[in-house]
Parts: structure tokens; C-alpha cells; sequence
């Protein structure tokens, strides 16, 4: 308790005391969020080294930290992939995606598949609208095999 203080929290006729503490309870966390930990550099200490660091940005500097990640593609090989970490915001996702040409690509496809659901999902939609139409329909999958052809 020596490093920790009590907060009074006032109540109607008594006074309740509570540590205070920086972290966040557990029931506040986000229940849909994933968790990943690893290990972001390969050198091998024999005994760790004491480093002050003021902020984020000088320990990203000071640790450069990476981590080797092999992408499965669709194609059944394999791509070993050096990713880079400079600032906490290099752990997003979307970060992630931009530091690779073919995660980039499978983003963007699966976007566009998203993009195609939510038209077709709209109610008063023109796409839907022009399927159900058997004339259109046939001309739409015509231009989509051409497109996925292209691929």
C-alpha cells in the first residue's frame, strides 16, 4: 500500500475509501477485441539491459521492434512477410494490410464483395431492380466473369 494512495469515494453518512489505480477493469474491456502477443525482436539477450525511454516514440526508436509473418495465400504458397513497427498506431489492422500488395488486394476484394451485398440488400435498390430483369441479369454476370476473367 506504501505505493499507492485511497480516493474517498463520499456516501450519505459514511465515507468509503478506494485504491486508486490506473488500469482498466476487466468488465470495461471490450468483449470483441482479440488479443495477440509475441515476441517483436530476434536478438537473443543473456541478461536484459536496463533502458529509461521518456515516451513511446523513443522506445520504438531505441527497440525497433519487428516480427516475421509467413501470409497463407489463396493459392496454397506461402509469403514470409518482415513487418515493422514504428509507432503504436502500426499495430492496426489496417496498417498492417497497406504494408503488404496482396493483403492490399484481398482487402479491396473483399470490399468490393461488400459493397455488392449492401446494394443488393437495399430495398429500393437500381441494381436489384435491373436483376430482376432476365435480360440485364444475364448482361451483369456477363461483365462480372469478364471481370473476374481479368483477375
Amino acid at each position: 500500500m506504501a505505493d499507492s494512495f485511497k480516493i474517498a469515494a463520499p456516501h450519505i453518512g459514511t465515507t468509503e475509501y478506494k485504491e486508486k489505480s490506473d488500469s482498466i477493469p476487466v468488465d470495461l474491456l471490450p468483449s470483441n477485441k482479440m488479443v495477440y502477443l509475441t515476441k517483436l525482436n530476434s536478438k537473443e539477450e543473456q541478461e536484459p539491459d536496463l533502458t529509461r525511454c521518456k515516451n513511446l516514440k523513443e522506445v520504438f526508436s531505441t527497440f525497433r521492434p519487428t516480427n516475421e509473418v509467413t501470409i497463407n495465400k489463396q493459392d496454397g504458397s506461402e509469403e514470409s512477410v518482415e513487418l515493422e513497427f514504428n509507432a503504436m498506431k502500426d499495430f492496426g489492422s489496417m496498417e498492417i494490410i497497406q504494408k503488404n500488395d496482396y493483403l492490399q488486394e484481398k482487402y479491396n476484394e473483399v470490399e468490393i464483395l461488400r459493397n455488392l451485398k449492401n446494394l443488393l440488400e437495399k430495398p429500393n435498390s437500381k441494381l436489384r431492380k435491373d436483376l430482376a430483369n432476365p435480360q440485364k441479369k444475364e448482361e451483369f454476370l456477363n461483365v462480372l466473369k469478364s471481370y473476374i476473367a481479368k483477375l
